[in-house]
């Protein structure tokens, strides 16, 4: 591992063994600089790409399974024809990197199974300091990955919006394990998919029908959770009929879905008032700590250059 801008004369030494590159960013002058050395790279991650275009980064890196991107401007207008990445299983994306709504559009993912997205600084609610709606580009980057034809198995969602994390969600039943990370006072943004992922008599289909593991963030950063208890007792009432509907075995068979397996709550709800009367409201389900960071996209601790080989 190092740390700054790799010399331009090392980073070429160590083609074609470089496998593993995490970068600050991707500029148009870096094309000759990096895309040399990046023709058997496994795993590439960069906080932002300025003035290039997804299709000619994974044409450059044919073998690549792993891709992690924070920030994404690319050229306008540019159109560089449909790229079939077939080895790419895992996406970390910020809201940032799937914007405009033509960004991914050439681009076909088949072996995707583990998909991170969402936003990584405060919340905005889809919409930044500067009035950007992110809801199109959501939209389109959906129909990337439904044209696709990937069979999701692992998905985060972290502060989207209830209608676009289910814009998601929806178009793949092969989600086994899902992770939602909402702040607190956005709360009915989660609700809005627990609804979805609920048994109603007046529905014939359920959201995530395979899904076994289910892990809530419900992020306390932004307020004094204590202030409003009758708030908490929502919160915990929804959570445990969500989690109870998707337990009981008898339900499950009836309706031909997986059994939830699996539940988890962040640490700090895990621990707080919050999390004890969730517990007391499900007995009978161990109820598992995750870590904050667990929540995260990864993009979020991509800070600092660093490269492997093996």
């Amino acid at each position: 591992m190092c740390s700054g801008r790799v010399p331009h004369k090392l980073l070429h030494s160590l083609s074609p063994e470089l496998k593993i590159f995490h970068g600050d960013g991707l500029c148009e002058h870096d094309l000759d600089f990096y895309y040399p050395s990046f023709s058997n790279l496994t795993e590439l991650a960069f906080q932002y790409m300025e003035s290039q275009s997804i299709g000619d980064l994974v044409r450059h890196t044919p073998w690549l399974k792993k891709l992690v991107l924070g920030y994404n401007n690319p050229p306008v207008g540019e159109s560089s024809g449909v790229v079939h990445c077939s080895d790419i299983s895992m996406l970390y994306v910020a809201l940032e990197a799937v914007q405009p709504s033509t960004a991914w559009e050439h681009i076909l993912l088949p072996s995707l199974t583990k998909l991170e997205l969402g936003t990584v600084n405060i919340p905005k609610l889809l919409v930044d300091s500067e009035g950007y709606d992110y809801f199109a580009d959501i939209q389109a980057f959906s129909n990337v990955l439904l044209r696709s034809n990937c069979a999701l198995q692992t998905v985060k969602l972290v502060h989207m919006k209830g209608e676009d994390a289910i814009s998601i969600i929806a178009l793949h039943p092969s989600i086994v394990d899902l992770s939602l990370a909402v702040y607190y006072h956005e709360y009915a943004e989660l609700k809005k998919i627990f609804v979805e992922m609920m048994f109603q008599k007046e529905c014939t289909s359920i959201l995530v029908p395979n899904l076994c593991s289910l892990s809530i963030l419900v992020d306390l950063d932004c307020c004094n959770f204590d202030s409003d208890p009758d708030f908490d007792r929502l919160i915990c009432h929804d959570i445990a009929e969500l989690v109870d509907s998707r337990n009981r075995i008898s339900v499950c068979e009836s309706r031909g879905i997986a059994q939830l397996e699996q539940f988890a709550l962040d640490s700090r709800v895990h621990a707080s008032t919050l999390g004890e009367s969730v517990r007391s409201h499900l007995p009978t389900i161990e109820i598992l700590e995750k870590d904050i960071k667990e929540f995260c996209i990864e993009v979020s601790f991509v800070l600092f250059l660093h490269f492997d080989v093996y």
